[in-house]
């Protein structure tokens, strides 16, 4: 029975208006996007096609689409009508990723901007090709003036990467370019009107310091000498200089610039006078001089952009070059990124009304999940969508425009923690406020955590708003700290900040709670930097407190309660120090499992195969056969694997040319022990045997077979101390199968494996299906976003945030588009502020006004962050960290807006800076411990090791061996009856023989239509034979062909395109041959207009439901086997108008052969009968030969055929 809403999820189901939902963690956001689903089915009578649902990734798509489809089914179950007909037509249910539907909309427009609308969207192969062509850019252009200034601040490789890469692949899209030449001379414009600004401020500013200086009685006390000086040596006039001038590069009036900021150098050359000094007059003079300071900077920093602007605009024509090339690639290649796709769909719809006018009558509900996470950009794209029916404008609708009735935003503004991948908390804050009008209707609360302890909820109502623990009734927030900003205190909050609401408690919840058994736990380890070698370094200390405290959770529980290693999550910050968590927890004999694996290449099993893997590319590499001597694969003694290493050297150095690793001289010259060198003799005859068949096999095969066939495997099922080791086999296949599908070679995979050599390196977005485990989870805390876990700990919560940084070539701020970063001017730089703390170097004046709020943004989305870590607790939660002095000290600096007076505060660069205001308060909602210093020899694997775990040892393998031995010696083997996968694919299925379109032979027959494509398939068979001289296939063959037709049928079935996509990787082997790629599409599209134009093609078009390219599963049941399962897609599939239905197979063959398709075509009958509720007599099964035009109606054969015998086999 579904759980009744409470009032403020029940508002936002029925609300009919644009609402913008604040859903915090917790408050079940997921059941009230469903719910309101079902209610726009249920009780406004939607279609299910009628509603866009968007989520932001796929694993949240999958969700959504589940929950929704319950809840209607549930609907359909208790007799709703509508929610039947939902249920039935749910396949056409539009719930998706905003990326999927951005690729839907640009594939529509791809056309007007000369990109092929089959286009692929694929990030890596983009990125690879613009990587690529920057090193023969950067050295074709390398005596440009820009590319010798840029040398003069890096190599050679980081000026392809970081200067022309990375500017093209962070700021520029295919649709979007930047204008880099555009925006350096606005530029100019600004440098010159901020100059006349600051040089008048500065001025006027020392004029008010003579003034006061005059006043001044006691000149001889410093630094009122220093200051005299300085005042005396002001004969340089304000330089001036206009944006003409510092286009045209004049150099008089740009050394006027560079001396006149030199001038201050006075001023800067003493400390200023304290605001508390006795002179009054010099203590006025402090104040001043900390605003001329300020404005030197400024100056310094202008002089620096005037100087260098030359270079500057040389640079951005480079840049501009650069991406015309690179636009180009992506045209000819059709390869874009998301981004590429993403602004694609936004021109298309904000310049085409014709294409949003189609859109718009698609959708008469818009919702959209985790909003808080997007910006401007899909918020104009989502105004287009929704905008009135009337409006055919081009450009983006005002709100006045957008229907009142459409959209239904959902998001949390203190959960936005995606500022590095564009995402903009301001744009949902600001939608609040358009959305929800002046009086507020449009904003809706779901206030509830229904996912956490009482005593967490209030623990996080104390932190982050400030109020009182335990919780009293009608609290509310005072003048307590808080982490984040409320409405009461603050009144008016910045954009870039979360406001926050009281987290209410659920009624039944409150009546069970304990506050005075708080569930909040802090413990910090001080770290007094003493240089006690003996004894673990804070990170050790920290990771080793944390593994215990998990084996007390495991072992003795907590509050009555024990825990399962599955239960509880490690979150991480960021991911440098993860490898030192792991290894206390192996060491704990606690299991473990994560997504991101730092220092792979580090562990045992992947540094010891790859370098079996390198030593079959690479036979002279001694490194990797230092490696393998000792390695399991060998198991000799690190002594005699040097004494084998030695020899080796001494016959190479005699030979004077390289020895094989295993060679028959070095095994027998090596001063080794006997067994040493049976071992190696055996290895030898291995490695041959693997190194030959590496030539031919793909990687990942190979992979398994050091992994299983020596033993590796069955090493860490025994052991259970190394059991973690078992996962990174799952790893290394992953790269090597995503390896193999790139048709990389050994050595190819060898090299990339080595990149991952350091212990900082990741290894991540692998898409690995390990087996389930009651195991830890590690992750990061943006990993975590959406999970929630019965126990959380927060871990190296001193872990800093560098604040930005100028240290990239370019960057991109809103006001003045594409900046170049140019060397500083060395006479400028000289310039130091000794009595004032900015001593900023390699200054940027663009990029310097932006800092403070750059920085506070940084602070702002902290707060964010660690309220997502914390708020994925359900019932304990504790933070880890070390830190150094006093923890209450200056903590209220880093407080959010001001507080104790102190106005500007300090932005958090950590989530201890984040809690620190709290360490010293009365009535902390959490208990604190300090974690004790420990020594080495507390934290090895024996003193921890578990007496569960098996002993490693030879004589405890050998007892088992013995006793196997008896068990298996009096065995009887059994032949069991294999059970064949329960799943079947219908296109395998054939009468005699298998599909002649996919037979390993290929066969021409001279009397098939289009004799074109069998000559370009004969074309395409390479000349040389194999080994037993027969010819080699094609490497274009007929099932390409067949690829391409049937991508080609589709799109014709499919609204808005008009080209297929994806079709690139099928006529790759075409080699961009022209003449033969316009021959295969021009038979493609003859043949596909020969079907629209024939009778079943014209049903299809009329029908009211169609399907092309239709995913399905069905059952089948067996008496013998149990139920099989049918999976696989049927071409075209469609509703005639008296009730019955018609399924379309394609075929591409060159002759008629309509009984080998009848077993297949029979399937498809019997799965449709089940997917849409029809009998099986009501479906018509026909086979469409595209090269012959002809529809064949097989509907009494398949009717004739058992499915239940092919499913048996």
């Amino acid at each position: 029975m579904a759980k009744k809403l409470d009032e403020y999820q029940d508002n936002a189901v029925k609300m009919m208006s644009n609402v913008v939902v604040s859903a915090g963690a917790g408050s079940g956001k997921t059941t009230v996007l469903a719910k309101r689903a079902a209610h726009l089915v249920t009780e406004e009578k939607f279609k299910i096609d009628e509603l866009l649902v968007l989520t932001f990734t796929k694993k949240a798509t999958v969700e959504m689409k589940s929950r929704i489809f319950s809840t209607i089914r549930e609907e359909a179950e208790n007799g709703n009508p509508f929610a039947q007909t939902a249920v039935r037509n749910f396949d056409a249910a539009q719930i998706k990723t905003l990326d999927s539907y951005c690729s839907e909309i640009a594939r529509q427009g791809a056309h007007f901007y000369g990109i092929t609308p089959g286009f692929s969207q694929d990030n890596d192969e983009a990125e690879r090709t613009i990587r690529n062509m920057a090193i023969p850019f950067l050295l074709e252009h390398r005596d440009d003036e820009a590319v010798q200034s840029l040398a003069r601040m890096m190599d050679f490789n980081r000026i392809a990467e970081d200067f022309f890469v990375k500017s093209i692949l962070d700021n520029s899209t295919i649709a979007e370019p930047v204008d880099f030449e555009g925006d350096a001379e606005r530029q100019a414009d600004e440098l010159a009107k901020a100059w006349q600004a600051e040089s008048e401020k500065a001025e006027s500013l020392i004029a008010e310091i003579g003034k006061l200086f005059a006043e001044v009685e006691n000149r001889s006390k410093a630094p009122a000498p220093a200051i005299e000086a300085a005042l005396a040596s002001r004969s340089t006039e304000a330089a001036r200089i206009t944006a003409d001038e510092i286009r045209a590069a004049d150099s008089r009036k740009i050394d006027g610039i560079v001396q006149y900021a030199r001038s201050f150098a006075p001023f800067t050359s003493f400390n200023k006078p304290r605001k508390n000094a006795a002179d009054i007059m010099m203590a006025e003079i402090g104040v001043k001089l900390t605003e001329l300071y300020d404005v030197i900077d400024n100056i310094k920093a202008l002089a620096n952009g005037i100087f260098g602007y030359r270079m500057s605009a040389k640079a951005a024509r480079l840049l501009s070059a650069f991406q015309e090339k690179a636009n180009r690639s992506k045209r000819i290649s059709g390869t874009l990124t998301f981004a590429d796709v993403a602004s694609l769909a936004l021109k298309t719809l904000r310049e085409h009304p014709e294409i949003r006018r189609l859109e718009k009558k698609k959708y008469r509900a818009i919702m959209i999940d985790e909003f808080q996470d997007n910006n401007e950009m899909q918020k104009d794209l989502l105004f287009m969508l929704a905008e009135k029916e009337e409006r055919e404008e081009k450009g983006v609708p005002d709100y006045a425009d957008v229907d009142g009735r459409k959209l239904f935003f959902v998001g949390d503004e203190k959960q936005s923690i995606y500022k590095f991948r564009g995402a903009d908390v301001s744009v949902f804050r600001s939608l609040k406020d358009t959305v929800g009008g002046a009086d507020g209707k449009g904003n809706l609360d779901l206030r509830t955590n229904y996912r956490s302890k009482p005593e967490l909820i209030a623990a996080f109502n104390t932190l982050f708003g400030g109020l009182p623990y335990p919780p009293e009734k009608g609290g509310e927030a005072g003048d307590a700290p808080s982490i984040f900003m409320t409405r009461k205190r603050f009144g008016d909050i910045p954009k870039y900040e979360a406001e926050y609401s009281e987290v209410l408690i659920p009624e039944a919840k409150l009546q069970e709670a304990d506050f005075s058994k708080k569930r909040m736990h802090v413990a910090l380890f001080v770290d007094e930097k003493d240089g006690d070698e003996k004894a673990l370094t804070p990170i050790e200390t920290e990771a080793s407190f944390v593994a215990d405290k998990i084996r007390m959770l495991i072992d003795t529980g907590i509050g009555g309660r024990k825990y399962r290693a599955g239960e509880i999550a490690i979150l991480l910050k960021r991911t440098s120090n993860q490898p030192v968590f792991e290894r206390m927890l192996l060491a704990a004999g606690i299991p473990y499992s994560t997504e991101i694996y730092k220092g792979l290449f580090g562990d045992g099993p992947v540094n010891d195969i790859v370098s079996f893997l390198a030593l079959c590319a690479y036979p002279e590499d001694d490194n990797a056969l230092s490696v393998l001597l000792p390695s399991p694969f060998i198991n000799v003694s690190v002594d005699d694997a040097a004494e084998f290493m030695a020899a080796k050297r001494e016959i190479e150095a005699k030979r004077m040319e390289s020895v094989p690793p295993f060679d028959e001289e070095t095994i027998g010259q090596a001063g080794i022990s006997e067994e040493a060198k049976a071992r190696i003799r055996e290895t030898a005859a291995l490695y041959e045997k693997i190194r030959e068949s590496a030539k031919t096999e793909p990687i990942a095969q190979t992979i398994s077979s050091l992994w299983y066939g020596l033993g590796y495997r069955y090493e860490t099922m025994w052991n259970r101390s190394v059991s973690m080791y078992a996962t990174l086999y799952d790893i290394l296949f992953e790269m090597a199968r995503k390896a193999d599908d790139k048709a990389q070679s050994l050595a190819g995979f060898v090299d990339e494996m080595r990149t991952y050599a350091g212990e900082q390196e990741n290894v991540e977005n692998l898409d690995i299906p390990f087996e389930a485990r009651d195991a830890v989870k590690i992750m990061t805390i943006h990993k975590s976003k959406g999970l929630e876990f019965p126990v959380v700990f927060v871990a190296e919560v001193n872990g800093g945030k560098s604040l930005d940084k100028n240290d990239t070539p370019v960057f991109v701020t809103k006001e003045n588009g594409a900046v170049i970063n140019t060397p500083p001017c060395k006479a400028v730089e000289e310039v130091r502020s000794k009595g004032h703390s900015s001593t900023r170097k390699n200054v940027n004046y663009f990029y310097d006004k932006l800092k403070k709020e750059n920085d506070a943004k940084s602070g702002a989305e902290l707060r964010r962050l660690a309220y997502v870590a914390f708020t994925r607790a359900e019932e304990q939660l504790f933070l880890t960290g070390s830190y150094d002095g006093d923890p209450g000290k200056n903590g209220s600096t880093y407080l959010p807006g001001s507080y104790d007076g102190n106005e500007t505060g300090k932005v958090p660069q950590s989530i201890y800076n984040i809690i620190q205001p709290f360490l010293t308060m009365e009535n902390m909602p959490f208990t604190f411990e300090n974690i004790e210093k420990k020594e080495r020899a507390q934290s090895s694997p024996e003193k921890t090791a578990r007496s569960d775990l098996r002993e490693n040892s030879d004589g405890e393998k050998a007892e088992l061996i013995s006793a196997l031995e008896k068990t298996y010696s009096t065995a009887k083997k059994i032949e069991p009856e294999i059970d064949p996968s329960p799943y079947i694919a219908p296109s395998k299925i054939a009468a005699e023989g298998d599909d002649p379109e996919s037979d390993t032979k290929t066969v021409f027959h001279a009397e098939s239509p289009f004799q074109e494509i069998n000559e370009i398939v004969r074309d395409s068979i390479p000349q040389e034979t194999n080994e037993n001289g027969e010819a080699l296939e094609p490497e274009f063959g007929f099932s390409d062909f067949g690829s391409v037709a049937h991508a080609f049928m589709e799109a014709a079935f499919t609204p808005g395109k008009q080209e297929p996509a994806g079709v690139g990787k099928f006529i790759a082997a075409l080699h961009g041959n022209k003449t033969k790629i316009d021959a295969v599409f021009g038979a493609c599209r003859k043949m596909r207009d020969v079907f629209l134009s024939s009778e079943y093609g014209k049903r299809a078009k009329d029908a009211d439901w169609r399907r092309s390219e239709f995913n399905f599963r069905s059952r089948i049941p067996t008496a013998k086997k149990g139920d099989r399962i049918v999976r696989g897609t049927m071409d075209l599939v469609f509703e005639n108008g008296d009730g019955t239905m018609t399924i379309v197979d394609f075929k591409t063959n060159q002759i008629v052969e309509p009984k080998m398709y009848e077993g297949q075509l029979a399937l498809y009958r019997h799965a449709l009968a089940q997917i849409k509720g029809v009998p099986e007599e009501k479906i018509r099964c026909v086979l469409h030969y595209l090269r012959h035009g002809k529809s064949v109606d097989i509907t009494e054969s398949c009717a004739r055929i058992s499915v239940e015998a092919l499913a048996l086999g």
